[in-house]
């Protein structure tokens, strides 16, 4: 079997990579960046390389341009990473199309933004923004175990990626993390935090704050499945390892559910790379801006046998 993975949104564009796809003159390239269908997505990518719809489009474009080298794959699994699953669910199995993915990113994240807007603002003593950390400690043999039982008195932060053994990405108000910071150094040997851009102050998958963008983000792609047709599709083509508890899915309804759970929930990348390691696997390919997802797979899993689908010189390798 073959799985495919896509990154999340922390996975900006590089303009000068994204450039060399449009200057290719292939039949298969052409087809792809030539296509004047997709001329308003090219666009939307080159103006804004680290918006969450443009990076979403890349993935599902680049995915199309895989298709064209690989057209006779039958047996695949998806992997994404946080917004990575949107194109497990287009891509991989052809529920919505590329200009829904773009509005399913655009929405998505505009519902996370207002739910934290509106989290800060109940609270008139919040005086804060959320941020984002990277934790990671190489001594540890399970931090999400040690982290868990620091937050019990920091009940506003939440881990938002369990990517590894020994590194996560927890979401919280910036003062407390700066309280937490002092408590991280005492009881985690070794610690290093590194700060992730997070320009629109999300509280990124922080159930306390973005419970409340479930029910209106499942409407809004229920109602695109609807438009195309979909809706009573019950089985994916390709099973999806799901970030909200790491099992593989079948089914069109809980695939969709997880990755809307997920969306307000910790990505549990962790258990997801324990049930790849459990299924026979000819190939992981990394298709989608950056390397970061295929670096955490790595990491997890390093006896894997790995392709990187990004640049023009690994996609003709």
């Amino acid at each position: 079997m073959r799985v495919i993975t896509f990154p999340g949104q922390g996975t900006p564009i590089a303009l000068d990579v994204f450039y060399t796809y449009l200057s290719q003159s292939s039949k298969q390239f052409r087809n792809i960046f030539h296509d004047a269908r997709h001329a308003d997505l090219l666009r939307l990518i080159e103006a804004k390389p680290s918006n969450p719809s443009s990076i979403a489009a890349c993935s599902n474009l680049l995915y199309k341009l895989y298709r064209e080298f690989h057209p006779r794959i039958d047996e695949m699994c998806f992997l994404g990473h946080s917004l990575g699953e949107l194109s497990c669910l287009a891509s991989g199995n052809r529920l919505y199309d590329v200009n829904d993915v773009v509005a399913i990113a655009g929405r998505r994240n505009e519902l996370m933004i207002q739910a934290t807007n509106k989290y800060i603002q109940a609270d008139k003593d919040f005086g804060s923004r959320f941020e984002m950390w990277a934790i990671s400690a190489p001594r540890s043999t399970n931090l999400k175990l040690e982290l868990e039982a620091i937050f019990l008195d920091f009940p506003d932060i939440c881990l938002a990626n369990i990517n590894t053994p020994k590194q996560c990405v927890i979401t919280g108000p910036e003062k407390k993390l700066k309280e937490l910071k002092h408590k991280l150094s005492k009881l985690v040997p070794r610690c290093r935090i590194v700060p992730l851009t997070n320009p629109a102050g999300i509280a990124f998958h922080n159930k306390c704050v973005l419970r409340q963008i479930q029910e209106p983000l499942h409407d809004f792609m229920w109602t695109k499945l609807k438009e195309q047709g979909l809706h009573v599709k019950r089985e994916l083509d390709h099973p999806i390892i799901s970030n909200f508890n790491g099992r593989i899915v079948y089914n069109v309804d809980e695939a969709l559910e997880n990755f809307v759970k997920c969306s307000s929930d910790t990505v549990q990348f962790v258990h997801c790379c324990e049930t790849l390691d459990k299924i026979e696997v000819e190939e992981t390919v990394h298709i989608g801006p950056g390397t970061v997802i295929s670096g955490l797979v790595k990491k997890n899993l390093p006896n894997l046998k790995y392709k990187e689908w990004n640049s023009v010189e690994s996609i003709l390798s």
